[in-house]
């Protein structure tokens, strides 16, 4: 009885994650580089690090985990309506290559 419930919440788990961009679980990053996440208008909005390969983002986009907000009223990438005020440091967030800066 515990394999089928295990199985179910790691599918919901899957979807609740993957439809947007963004996720409250926090990850441990793989990369020591340091970027700067920019807005469409190229302003500095938050600092992060790459996450590393990810087979759930797109190819013209990094997974990020989110070191420090700068802008909290910035909008999230694919995830309407959501801004930086709706997750918490050391959440992993979609964020596009165009729009990032090694630092």
């Amino acid at each position: 009885m515990a394999l089928p419930h295990l199985i179910q919440q790691l599918l919901l788990e899957r979807k609740s994650t993957t439809g947007h961009s963004l996720s409250r679980r926090p990850m441990v990053s793989r990369s020591a580089q340091t970027y700067e996440l920019q807005s469409m208008g190229r302003r500095v909005v938050a600092i992060g690090r790459m996450l590393g390969d990810r087979e759930d983002v797109p190819e013209n986009a990094y997974r990020i985990i989110v070191d420090e907000i700068l802008e909290f009223n910035a909008e999230l990438f694919g995830a309407r309506g959501k801004t930086f005020s709706d997750i918490d440091m050391g959440s992993s967030i979609t964020w596009p290559k165009a729009f990032t800066n090694v630092i």
